[in-house]
């Protein structure tokens, strides 16, 4: 089985599943360092982050880390 995504190449449902564990992780890592009132600059220093989606893994981190303190305010 083929998945077509909205961006990115063709995958399949192991592909799907990796990207969103290590999108879950993520956010669970930023939501702990935010509840601790950690900075973005210390966040991008804790080497427990997933280092998966290469170029794209600074870029989530900033959007994750945007939308969990606007909701955690």
């Amino acid at each position: 089985e083929v998945i077509v995504p909205g961006h990115g190449p063709l995958c399949d449902k192991l592909e799907i599943t990796s990207q969103l564990n290590y999108l879950e992780k993520t956010w669970k890592i930023i939501k702990g360092h935010i509840e601790k009132g950690h900075s973005l600059a210390t966040i991008r220093k804790d080497h427990a982050l997933p280092q998966a989606a290469g170029k794209n893994c600074e870029r989530n981190l900033e959007w994750i880390y945007k939308r969990l303190s606007k909701r955690m305010g």
